[in-house]
């Protein structure tokens, strides 16, 4: 018999939600097929399996639980909000159009364009990444109208994902240091100092992108590659 799986309260609440989302949909919109949830049911079957191994991850990385997510909403919302992205395709583009900046490149040469898939958010409540554990390819999920600061809030989910995977909570201090490195470099300095200030104010915890171990390691294996 499987281990029982401990489930915090806060993602009890997620997966509650999740399958209510499902169920909900199969119920009241009759032309929606299982296949027409395949995103999501996916996206679900990730979740389990994080929860899965949380036990084991708890306990090797106590610093895996997620103590600053809201600070850090509280931070990002201290940003002027740039242009909305009305549609998928215009999210996609604001995507693709970081991924191939020579400066994302070098750091994250394994997020390539063809990792990624970008969809609607079935729930408009909050956009989402998810990384398939097999393959270490995202989804991005956007609410309508999403700014393309919300683009990089989910592509730095996938930077710290290529850097820690599963080892250190989502929304760390190494998570908001990859955001406002994706912000500066794409969105400018004052946009980026807008960020910076919100930490300030907010309490969020950051480290430097270039004082991270996942950049260490990045930078060794840059030499390597590069060595005749």
């Amino acid at each position: 018999m499987p281990p029982a799986l401990r489930i915090g309260a806060e993602e009890w609440e997620y997966l509650q939600e999740r399958i209510q989302t499902i169920t909900d949909a199969l119920e009241h919109q009759p032309g929606d097929t299982l296949k027409d949830w395949e995103w999501e049911i996916k996206r679900l079957a990730w979740s389990l399996h994080d929860i899965a191994q949380d036990n084991e991850l708890r306990q090797k990385y106590p610093s895996r639980r997620d103590a600053q997510r809201a600070k850090l909403y509280r931070a990002e919302g201290a940003v002027e909000r740039r242009s909305r992205l009305t549609t998928v395709v215009d999210q996609q583009i604001c995507l693709q159009s970081v991924l191939r900046q020579d400066w994302f490149r070098a750091w994250f040469p394994e997020l390539t364009p063809d990792r990624f898939v970008v969809a609607r958010a079935k729930t408009q409540d909050r956009s989402t990444h998810d990384a398939d554990p097999a393959t270490r390819n995202h989804v991005l999920s956007f609410v309508d109208a999403a700014p393309d600061t919300t683009v990089l809030h989910e592509l730095a989910h996938a930077c710290h994902y290529a850097w820690y995977q599963r080892r250190t909570a989502p929304h760390d201090a190494n998570f908001a240091g990859i955001l406002l490195w994706l912000t500066v470099s794409y969105l400018g300095k004052a946009v980026g100092r807008q960020l910076a200030q919100g930490y300030v104010t907010a309490g969020v915890k950051f480290t430097h992108v270039h004082q991270q171990p996942g950049y260490a390691d990045a930078r060794a294996a840059a030499k390597l590659t590069n060595t005749p």
